[in-house]
């Protein structure tokens, strides 16, 4: 693999989980059931995890990283490791989620795609080239 396609990936990524996160609002993939359910969307979550703040910073946070691993920075791959890791445990405290067939499948590909990135952020070739001063 060649560090522009690992680099396209890693910008895919973020594009990708961009679309994700704005999808519910577009509106054209909502029936009238769905927009029913969604009425429920964070029923049992701790309250923090609805708040725009939150996801404002949650995007923030995984867009520093997608510049930290385009340029080939050890912080930018440890910050997206623990960004994911933080997902897996505030998960279960989200509340309930409903969403579309097209979202959820933008949704797992968005993390299969995290997936590969993570392998190949720590693999050769790839892990060699990373550098933990900024400086090759």
């Amino acid at each position: 693999m060649t560090l522009r396609i690992y680099q396209m990936l890693v910008i895919g990524s973020l594009l990708l989980y961009g679309i994700w996160r704005l999808l519910p609002y577009t509106g054209w993939t909502i029936t009238e059931e769905a927009f029913a359910a969604l009425q429920y969307a964070g029923a049992g979550a701790w309250s923090f995890t609805w708040h725009p703040l939150f996801s404002i910073t949650e995007f923030a946070i995984r867009a520093a990283a997608t510049l930290g691993m385009f340029l080939l920075l050890t912080w930018g791959r440890s910050l997206f490791v623990v960004w994911l890791a933080a997902g897996v445990v505030i998960g279960p405290v989200s509340g309930v989620i409903v969403v579309p067939a097209v979202d959820n499948a933008v949704g797992y590909l968005s993390t299969l795609i995290d997936g590969v990135l993570v392998v190949l952020s720590f693999s050769q070739p790839i892990g060699r080239l990373y550098r933990i001063d900024g400086h090759a």
